[in-house]
């Protein structure tokens, strides 16, 4: 009997889920084994939260059609971005399976998503017990942010033995292809550009990548949290005992999923089996679908979704949502919130993801001198491949580029204006080095006057030195020092205290600030 399997993530579960099925390949040579696995992250284990990533599978006719979302978790619950965006993506390419979209055609549904998602965001309603700064830092995130997520996702032609892959964001895929080496094998990592977000809000670029592949061997999507697994389909490597021993692990860094279909010789056993519980002898039913021209599906996936949101009708009652995604407690979610809210209030983004490993970056130099005339420079920054660094703090009188975050090794490029003023320094973040440029001042420009000069009267009882204190101002133009010396050499009229105590002859006389007197003014002269 014909039938449609469908196995999809439990978000709330702490233990390792594993599952496994098998379909059989046109022709009737092969089988094409498919599995899922995922762990949430060990963060979320303290509370109970729902991890962010969700990954669901499809497989029957000869098509397998596996989606992998990962919630961006410092967006607006971020896991329900994931889980919409899987499931309805799952349903449109399932129905068109056996002639899958173009990137251009996806493209506008997955807007069409996004719009579809922001009234059912819009609308949901914030639990009564949060703290009124963990609502409004949530309602700030919900305007501008919205909730988000990236994802991979695939559609198997398990006759042509061919594949179309579509990728938002920084989740990954690993294509092992039977053809490109000496071994008759080889394989692939795919991954799209790390900004790509699909969000509620609507104002995120997707930067979908569209990916056709040949000759498949196998294929494996997966969250960036599972690391290197799917680096190889050999039996021992890639099966249900090899996960539950490094899923713990990973799961000390983020959550963990995986959607894998590889073609096999023979047909693998099905397994349903979640650690702490062992194998489940008595597997959840499987969606059984008859063959029709125009069959109806419905996703038989739970869906941790409230009902106000998933679209699939009802949630299972089960399936129980305790809300403490957002706050450990009433202390830890008033102090996260606080700080978020601050973030905000600063017009910096601060983005929390569970326990990432610390990474490192370093600058060439963290002190440049520049000339006057300024300069374009050029810096090396090292960092590990999957660290992201940025700049930040840049004063107006330098140019930087690149301006958005970049990740790994790179290259820093500056310009530095020219100065026209006093010498001048500041300095500016990269990748949390601060790095200071200090430019010297402009020769050229204007230089400061006198203090004072001596200016020499003749008297008419003889010589007299006289010094003057003259005000700070530029100097005289040469055709202006006639007129000058005029001035000074004009007689003053003798006074009667004068007449009475003249001065001694080749005595200079000297004026303190505190003795001055004011001249009296020279009688007119007729």
């Amino acid at each position: 009997m014909n039938q449609v399997i469908t196995r999809a993530s439990a978000q709330e579960s702490g233990e390792p889920q594993y599952y496994q099925f098998s379909i059989p390949a046109p022709g009737g040579a092969q089988w094409v084994s498919v599995s899922l696995g995922y762990r949430r992250s060990a963060d979320f284990d303290r509370a109970n939260q729902p991890g962010q990533d969700y990954a669901i599978v499809r497989a029957g006719y000869g098509s397998v059609v596996g989606v992998v979302a990962d919630g961006v978790s410092q967006s607006f619950y971020g896991h329900f971005a994931a889980e919409f965006v899987a499931e309805r993506l799952l349903e449109y390419l399932w129905e068109r399976r056996k002639t899958p979209p173009s990137a251009h055609q996806l493209n506008g549904i997955l807007h069409e998503f996004e719009r579809e998602f922001k009234t059912r965001i819009d609308c949901y309603v914030l639990p009564t017990r949060l703290q009124p700064l963990q609502r409004h830092a949530l309602e700030q995130t919900r305007r501008q942010a919205g909730s988000q997520a990236v994802f991979a996702a695939f559609v198997l032609d398990a006759e042509a033995k061919s594949i179309r892959l579509f990728e938002v964001g920084d989740a990954l895929a690993v294509v092992h292809c039977s053809r490109g080496e000496t071994n008759g094998s080889h394989s692939k990592v795919i991954q799209a550009d790390h900004r790509g977000r699909w969000s509620s809000a609507g104002r995120t670029n997707l930067l979908l990548e569209e990916i056709n592949e040949r000759d498949v061997k196998g294929i494996v999507i997966k969250s960036d949290g599972a690391k290197d697994w799917g680096a190889s389909l050999a039996s021992h490597r890639f099966n249900r005992a090899a996960f539950f021993e490094v899923a713990p692990e990973f799961a000390g860094y983020d959550d963990v999923s995986f959607v894998a279909a590889v073609f096999q010789d023979e047909r693998s056993d099905e397994i349903s089996a979640i650690v702490g519980e062992g194998l489940n002898q008595s597997p959840p039913p499987v969606m059984i679908i008859p063959i029709d021209p125009a069959p109806t599906l419905h996703s038989s996936a739970p869906s941790s979704l409230p009902p106000e949101i998933y679209t699939h009708g009802p949630k299972p009652a089960k399936r129980r949502r305790d809300w403490k995604s957002f706050a450990f407690g009433s202390g830890a979610g008033f102090l996260l919130a606080g700080v978020g809210l601050l973030g905000l209030l600063w017009g910096k983004v601060f983005t929390f993801k569970p326990n990432a490993p610390a990474c490192k970056v370093t600058v060439s130099k963290i002190q440049v001198p520049v000339e006057a005339a300024g300069t374009t420079m050029e810096l090396d920054v090292s960092a590990d491949k999957n660290c992201k660094w940025s700049v930040t703090g840049v004063p107006p009188w330098i140019r930087i580029n690149p301006r958005h975050e970049q990740s790994g090794n790179g290259h820093l490029v500056f310009s530095v204006s020219q100065n026209t003023g006093p010498k001048r320094e500041d300095s500016f973040e990269v990748g949390g080095n601060t790095l200071l440029v200090k430019q010297v001042a402009d020769i050229n420009g204007p230089s400061s006057s006198p203090d004072s000069e001596i200016v020499n009267k003749a008297q008419e009882n003889g010589s007299k030195n006289t010094q003057a204190t003259a005000e700070q101002k530029p100097a005289q133009k040469d055709t202006e020092r006639p007129a000058a010396a005029k001035k000074t050499t004009e007689k003053l009229a003798p006074t009667k205290k004068n007449a009475e105590k003249p001065a001694p002859a080749n005595t200079k006389a000297t004026k303190s600030p505190g003795t001055s007197r004011r001249k009296r003014q020279p009688e007119t002269q007729k």
